[in-house]
């Protein structure tokens, strides 16, 4: 008795996150990046380009920072919002 076997076929599907600000800093095209903290968040406001959007993490950003030098345009804005709109940053208090 000879016994075949097909072969298998299995897909495997990545799913890719927001890069981080360290990619945003290397990389030549906009995109999403998560930004963990405060010091992450000044690193990829300096960084943005055109058509970036900036995830923030829950917590504490500090207040009253001038953010200088964006440029986005109409067609492809540089958005700043939160992550997680039921965990959204907060401007610290202290």
């Amino acid at each position: 008795m000879r016994l075949a076997f097909a072969p298998l076929a299995v897909l495997v599907a990545v799913a890719t996150a927001p890069p981080t600000v360290a990619a945003l800093l290397t990389s030549p095209r906009p995109r999403e990046v998560r930004v963990a903290d405060d010091a992450e968040f000044a690193a990829a406001v300096r960084a943005a380009r055109p058509g970036t959007t900036l995830l923030l993490a829950a917590g504490d950003y500090r207040g009253g920072r001038t953010l200088e030098g964006l440029a986005g345009t109409a067609e492809r804005p540089i958005v700043i919002r939160g992550a997680d709109r039921a965990a959204p940053p907060r401007p610290a208090t202290a």
